[in-house]
Protein backbone atom coordinates (compact mmCIF):
# COMPACT_ATOMS: atom_id res chain seq x y z
CA UNK A 1 0.00 0.00 0.00
CA UNK A 2 2.61 2.26 0.81
CA UNK A 3 5.02 1.59 -2.43
CA UNK A 4 1.24 2.59 -4.19
CA UNK A 5 0.90 5.67 -2.58
CA UNK A 6 4.86 6.84 -2.98
CA UNK A 7 4.50 5.87 -6.80
CA UNK A 8 1.29 7.79 -6.88
CA UNK A 9 2.97 10.64 -5.67
CA UNK A 10 6.22 10.88 -7.46
CA UNK A 11 3.95 10.29 -10.53
CA UNK A 12 2.03 13.69 -9.64
CA UNK A 13 4.97 15.55 -8.83
CA UNK A 14 6.32 14.25 -12.03
CA UNK A 15 3.78 15.63 -14.22
CA UNK A 16 3.36 19.01 -12.15
CA UNK A 17 7.20 19.41 -12.92
CA UNK A 18 6.65 21.19 -16.27
CA UNK A 19 4.23 23.32 -15.09
CA UNK A 20 6.37 25.17 -13.09
CA UNK A 21 8.21 25.98 -16.14
CA UNK A 22 4.85 27.56 -17.67
CA UNK A 23 4.34 29.90 -14.45
CA UNK A 24 8.21 31.07 -14.51
CA UNK A 25 8.69 34.77 -13.73
CA UNK A 26 11.11 34.80 -16.21
CA UNK A 27 10.45 37.12 -19.24
CA UNK A 28 13.03 37.29 -21.54
CA UNK A 29 11.98 40.54 -23.42
CA UNK A 30 12.50 42.69 -20.30
CA UNK A 31 8.94 44.27 -21.22
CA UNK A 32 8.41 44.74 -17.65
CA UNK A 33 11.75 45.61 -15.73
CA UNK A 34 10.05 49.30 -16.24
CA UNK A 35 13.35 51.27 -17.52
CA UNK A 36 11.67 53.45 -19.79
CA UNK A 37 9.52 56.25 -18.68
CA UNK A 38 5.78 57.42 -19.55
CA UNK A 39 5.20 60.27 -21.81
CA UNK A 40 5.17 63.75 -20.54
CA UNK A 41 2.47 65.28 -19.25
CA UNK A 42 -0.37 66.13 -21.77
CA UNK A 43 1.40 64.32 -24.55
CA UNK A 44 -1.50 63.17 -26.97
CA UNK A 45 1.06 60.56 -28.08
CA UNK A 46 0.72 57.93 -30.80
CA UNK A 47 3.06 55.22 -33.17
CA UNK A 48 3.30 57.20 -35.82
CA UNK A 49 3.56 54.10 -38.52
CA UNK A 50 5.86 56.19 -41.29
CA UNK A 51 8.41 55.55 -38.30
CA UNK A 52 7.82 51.35 -38.75
CA UNK A 53 11.21 49.92 -40.58
CA UNK A 54 14.87 50.75 -39.84
CA UNK A 55 16.70 53.74 -40.64
CA UNK A 56 20.54 54.64 -41.13
CA UNK A 57 21.88 57.92 -40.15
CA UNK A 58 23.43 59.46 -43.22
CA UNK A 59 23.80 63.47 -42.44
CA UNK A 60 24.81 64.55 -39.07
CA UNK A 61 24.00 68.84 -39.18
CA UNK A 62 24.90 68.85 -43.06
CA UNK A 63 27.71 66.71 -43.05
CA UNK A 64 27.67 63.00 -44.67
CA UNK A 65 27.86 60.05 -42.09
CA UNK A 66 29.65 56.96 -43.42
CA UNK A 67 31.42 54.03 -42.04
CA UNK A 68 31.59 53.06 -38.40
CA UNK A 69 30.45 56.43 -37.67
CA UNK A 70 26.71 55.95 -38.63
CA UNK A 71 23.70 54.42 -36.74
CA UNK A 72 20.50 53.09 -37.08
CA UNK A 73 17.56 52.94 -35.24
CA UNK A 74 14.32 50.11 -35.69
CA UNK A 75 10.93 51.33 -34.91
CA UNK A 76 8.01 48.73 -34.56
CA UNK A 77 4.35 50.29 -34.39
CA UNK A 78 4.10 49.25 -30.98
CA UNK A 79 5.92 52.22 -29.75
CA UNK A 80 9.19 49.82 -29.05
CA UNK A 81 12.45 49.33 -31.67
CA UNK A 82 16.41 49.60 -31.55
CA UNK A 83 18.97 51.49 -31.35
CA UNK A 84 22.12 50.38 -33.04
CA UNK A 85 25.74 52.14 -32.91
CA UNK A 86 29.19 50.74 -33.62
CA UNK A 87 31.50 50.72 -30.55
CA UNK A 88 34.99 49.96 -31.67
CA UNK A 89 34.16 48.39 -34.52
CA UNK A 90 31.58 46.45 -33.34
CA UNK A 91 27.70 47.23 -33.53
CA UNK A 92 25.92 47.09 -30.48
CA UNK A 93 22.10 47.06 -30.14
CA UNK A 94 20.36 48.17 -27.40
CA UNK A 95 16.42 48.40 -27.07
CA UNK A 96 14.53 51.93 -27.21
CA UNK A 97 10.89 53.03 -26.39
CA UNK A 98 9.32 55.91 -28.70
CA UNK A 99 6.30 57.84 -28.83
CA UNK A 100 5.15 60.98 -30.94
CA UNK A 101 2.50 63.55 -30.40
CA UNK A 102 1.46 66.45 -32.24
CA UNK A 103 2.51 70.11 -31.59
CA UNK A 104 2.57 73.29 -32.25
CA UNK A 105 6.05 73.86 -30.67
CA UNK A 106 7.88 72.25 -34.04
CA UNK A 107 7.97 73.42 -37.55
CA UNK A 108 7.11 70.08 -38.64
CA UNK A 109 4.24 70.15 -36.26
CA UNK A 110 5.16 66.35 -34.79
CA UNK A 111 7.21 65.45 -31.78
CA UNK A 112 9.37 62.03 -31.18
CA UNK A 113 10.47 61.04 -27.77
CA UNK A 114 12.85 58.09 -27.78
CA UNK A 115 13.86 56.39 -24.44
CA UNK A 116 17.52 54.23 -24.44
CA UNK A 117 17.54 51.39 -22.29
CA UNK A 118 21.52 52.32 -21.24
CA UNK A 119 23.15 54.27 -18.77
CA UNK A 120 24.85 56.21 -21.83
CA UNK A 121 22.15 57.95 -23.45
CA UNK A 122 19.14 59.76 -21.98
CA UNK A 123 15.74 60.65 -23.44
CA UNK A 124 15.33 62.10 -26.07
CA UNK A 125 12.45 64.55 -27.20
CA UNK A 126 13.02 66.24 -31.02
CA UNK A 127 10.77 67.24 -33.69
CA UNK A 128 10.67 65.15 -37.22
CA UNK A 129 9.03 64.77 -40.60
CA UNK A 130 9.72 63.34 -43.74
CA UNK A 131 11.07 64.61 -46.94
CA UNK A 132 11.57 62.56 -50.11
CA UNK A 133 11.22 58.93 -47.92
CA UNK A 134 14.42 60.41 -45.57
CA UNK A 135 13.56 61.05 -41.72
CA UNK A 136 14.67 63.98 -40.67
CA UNK A 137 15.08 64.79 -36.56
CA UNK A 138 15.90 67.69 -35.16
CA UNK A 139 16.58 69.08 -31.50
CA UNK A 140 18.12 71.67 -29.35
CA UNK A 141 20.97 70.52 -28.23
CA UNK A 142 21.72 72.07 -24.45
CA UNK A 143 25.82 70.92 -24.17
CA UNK A 144 26.65 72.61 -27.56
CA UNK A 145 23.97 75.40 -27.58
CA UNK A 146 22.50 74.90 -31.12
CA UNK A 147 19.86 73.21 -33.15
CA UNK A 148 20.92 69.57 -34.33
CA UNK A 149 19.18 67.82 -37.35
CA UNK A 150 20.35 64.32 -38.86
CA UNK A 151 19.10 62.78 -41.51
CA UNK A 152 18.02 59.44 -41.66
CA UNK A 153 17.72 56.81 -45.19
CA UNK A 154 15.26 54.30 -44.70
CA UNK A 155 17.15 50.64 -45.18
CA UNK A 156 15.99 47.20 -45.99
CA UNK A 157 18.02 45.75 -43.02
CA UNK A 158 20.58 46.16 -40.37
CA UNK A 159 23.73 45.48 -41.11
Amino acid sequence: MKNRFLFKTLAAMALMMPLIGFTSCSNDDDDDDGWWGTPPQGWNTFFDRELAGSWELVQADGRDVTGFSTNYMTFYTNGTGFYYAYDEGELDREEIRYWCQTTDSTESGKQINIQYDDDVHSSATMGYWFTDGDLWLQWFDQRANKVVTYVYQKIESIP
